[in-house]
């Protein structure tokens, strides 16, 4: 089945290739409809991760557009996703060279060096993404940039990020999670609760939330919910770090 819904998606987007206009009684193709036609399809086989097939569609496309910002920034992915990383960096510089004001290519960019460990850089693009009034997904580029403020143990704007974050949109569970922790590290137990209620009807619980769900209990001296929380912890995750942080802090408790 998902072979055959590969093909159809073939079909389609080769079926809007040939879509031409007419100058003079000549049929041409128009070369930027037919550019972002192979985008879409390579996205498509990024997102199957075929990433053979999307770089493949994604060259033709920069055949048809060598400028497209979108075919560069995507086909940089597609080399991240292979491990490759020195040719991932040469795409995307090559898209930020073209349009360096491109939020979505800025925020893909400053992912790529979060997860090389290159945080400083990584948190200046997200920055220029997140400032971007007019980008879709700033809301995500700002919880982004404050997961790399953490990394870089600036906690306070990692705050103000995750903040601003959810301004924008309340639907974001990891921005709760981590500013929830944050608030509890200031003793703040009501306000990172709330943030972490908030999280748990957004995502499914992991061993760090459970940890830091256990932790928040334990200051409201909430005994069943810190249970209920340790129970899920040694059944999903009995070789955790955090299943031992957990079993060391009740051992703490034994008069």
């Amino acid at each position: 089945m998902r072979k055959a819904k590969a093909l159809l998606l073939t079909g389609l987007l080769a079926w809007q290739l040939t879509g031409c206009v007419t100058t003079g009684g000549k049929p041409e193709v128009d070369r930027e409809k037919a550019a972002e036609s192979y985008v879409n399809l390579g996205i498509a086989y990024l997102r199957e991760g075929d990433t053979e097939n999307a770089r493949d569609k994604l060259e033709r496309a920069l055949k048809y557009d060598s400028d497209s910002v979108r075919a560069l920034s995507v086909l940089a992915l597609t080399y991240h996703q292979d491990g490759e990383v020195e040719l991932a960096e040469k795409y995307f510089r090559k898209a930020l060279w073209e349009d360096r004001s491109d939020p979505e290519t800025n925020n893909n960019y400053a992912a790529f060096l979060y997860d090389i460990g290159r945080y400083d850089e990584a948190a200046e693009y997200f920055k220029k993404a997140a400032d971007n009034t007019d980008y879709s997904e700033r809301s995500r580029s700002f919880e982004n940039l404050g997961l790399t403020l953490l990394k870089l143990k600036d906690n306070e704007a990692a705050e103000a990020s995750f903040r601003r974050a959810l301004r924008l949109n309340k639907g974001l569970p990891r921005a709760h999670l981590e500013l929830s922790n944050l608030l509890f590290k200031q003793s703040n137990f009501s306000e990172a609760q709330k943030h972490y209620e908030a999280f748990t009807q957004l995502a499914s619980q992991d061993a760090r939330s459970l940890l830091i769900g256990i932790q928040i209990a334990k200051a409201f001296n909430d005994n069943d919910r810190m249970a209920s929380y340790g129970l899920q912890l040694r059944k999903m995750y009995p070789g955790s770090s955090e299943l031992k942080q957990y079993q060391g802090m009740m051992a703490n408790e034994k008069p």
